[in-house]
């Protein structure tokens, strides 16, 4: 491990968070843009070896770019007599060849440095060409239902791993915003992210949503369990008993302590009457 590698900012980080299948989230170029300091020399190294994903702030796009300019800023110089470079052009064989072939549109863009609006265009205008949006690949006689050209077992470029498509099925509107995630145009690209954060926000908050009913609902199912419970546990429970000593079944306390008062027993005006003075008094009467 090189000395610099060892002060990186993304140092003991998750590696996917810098190399993933699709464009990196904004959090990560942050992480090497804003708190990495040997940022200089992580691009110098990129630059260097061709490595893919990103690296120094920058994606693999980015370096191709940057790499492009160089070129032409170094011939310019070299051979300032000669015109600029006129832009590649898109409709040659190999690109048609690769087309038909079966690889996406942003394979063959990468493959042969063309910008991708000059492929749409190239599949645009040649009679019987299509683009499915779904796959990004050309589909011949689509108007008789025929399938696009299957691009299953094909190798892409090693130097393109992070910007991969992942294996799955883009439709709708979620293959618009990786389409305008890719555009070269500043301003679409900045729409393509502001709807998607709007998008995953509002995914967030309906699977919120989402939980929430779902643990409201269990609770009102689990106390309407324990209701049921407690119901079933007051029938089952004895009740207390409410029987009263019937009328006239021996002495009241008031004419008990009445008749210790009348023989000095010492009696409490209130409570429950001793047994052993009511058996005395119950004695008395029996006696008399």
């Amino acid at each position: 491990m090189s000395g610099w590698e060892t002060e990186a900012a993304c140092r003991g980080m998750d590696p996917e968070l810098f190399f993933p299948l699709g464009p990196p989230p904004d959090s990560t170029l942050a992480v090497c843009r804003s708190l990495c300091r040997v940022r200089e020399a992580c691009l110098d190294e990129a630059l260097a070896r061709g490595r893919h994903g990103v690296w120094g702030g920058t994606t693999s796009g980015d370096r191709r770019s940057m790499r492009r300019s160089a070129l032409l800023t170094l011939t310019s110089r070299a051979t300032p007599e000669v015109t600029p470079m006129s832009e590649p052009k898109s409709d040659t064989p190999e690109i048609t060849e690769a087309l038909l072939d079966g690889r996406t549109v942003k394979d063959v863009a990468f493959a042969f440095d063309v910008p991708r609006q000059q492929i749409t265009a190239l599949i645009s205008r040649t009679e019987g060409w299509s683009l499915d949006a779904r796959t990004d690949m050309v589909v011949i006689g689509s108007q008789h239902g025929e399938s696009p050209v299957d691009l299953s077992g094909h190798d892409r470029p090693d130097d393109d791993v992070d910007e991969q498509e992942p294996d799955v099925d883009l439709s709708g509107l979620e293959n618009l915003l990786r389409r305008g995630e890719e555009s070269e145009v500043p301003a679409t690209q900045a729409a393509a992210k502001k709807v998607r954060a709007a998008v995953e926000d509002l995914q967030q908050r309906v699977e919120t949503e989402a939980a929430e009913k779902r643990v409201l609902d269990e609770i009102a199912e689990l106390e309407e369990q324990l209701a049921a419970r407690r119901a079933k546990l007051k029938e089952i429970r004895p009740g207390k008993s409410t029987t009263r000593r019937p009328a006239g079944d021996g002495p009241t306390p008031k004419e008990v302590r009445a008749w210790a008062a009348e023989r000095g027993i010492e009696c409490s005006p209130i409570g429950r009457v001793p047994q052993a003075i009511v058996d005395q008094y119950l004695a008395a009467k029996a006696g008399a």
